[in-house]
């Protein structure tokens, strides 16, 4: 397998990796279940995000096969940075082709902007591995491989499922409880300690 940081060429097939990943996930697929197309309202959202937030302002990995396959891709913030107004204005102007998803789409972000560490942290946006690679070590080397840059900095993330949220803990990550959800699915906050906390190393 190998593993790269994305560029605007590989956009497409990790916005499609995404989105088809994302409109079945117990959390973000129930809030978009309302949606004409749930996949293509998704394909939308996460196109503006790549490519105007996370390519230029975080990072986005990849992981491929020999013969050049999308595995899996996992989209990083850093510290002190923020989607703009400009990205958010672009994102809101999705909402009328949301139809009945409009409002829960709304009802979800407002709860997760609420989901916050007092201080600065790396954030993991998403963290996707296509179904046939699953099982494979792919989501622990996207994983492993952020830790690393990391630096030791803290780091926070949401876990949509009992099975990402064990992969999680097995690297060091700790529950911090549900984040309030408009749906009956909450995702789980979590967050890795920095490495100069006392006791983050025990």
């Amino acid at each position: 397998m190998i593993r790269a940081e994305a560029t605007k060429d590989d956009l497409p097939e990790i916005v499609d990796l995404y989105a088809t990943t994302f409109a079945a996930d117990p959390s973000v697929g129930w809030v978009v279940r309302r949606a004409k197309n749930p996949r293509a309202l998704l394909a939308k959202v996460f196109t503006i995000l790549l490519t105007e937030h996370y390519l230029p302002r975080g990072v986005i990995d990849t992981v491929r096969d020999d013969k050049g396959r999308l595995l899996g891709a996992a989209s990083w913030e850093p510290p002190k940075v923020h989607v703009s107004a400009s990205v958010n204005a672009r994102l809101l102007a999705v909402l009328p082709s949301a139809g009945l998803a409009a409002a829960d789409m709304l009802a979800y972000e407002y709860h997760l902007s609420k989901v916050k560490l007092p201080f600065p942290c790396w954030y993991l946006f998403t963290l996707a591995v296509s179904p046939e690679a699953r099982g494979q070590g792919v989501g622990s080397m996207l994983l492993e491989h952020g830790i690393d840059r990391c630096g030791g900095d803290a780091i926070m993330l949401e876990a949509s499922s009992t099975r990402s949220a064990r992969l999680y803990r097995d690297k060091g990550f700790f529950a911090l409880g549900a984040s309030p959800s408009p749906g009956p699915h909450s995702e789980i906050v979590m967050w890795r300690p920095a490495a100069d906390l006392p006791g983050a190393a025990q």
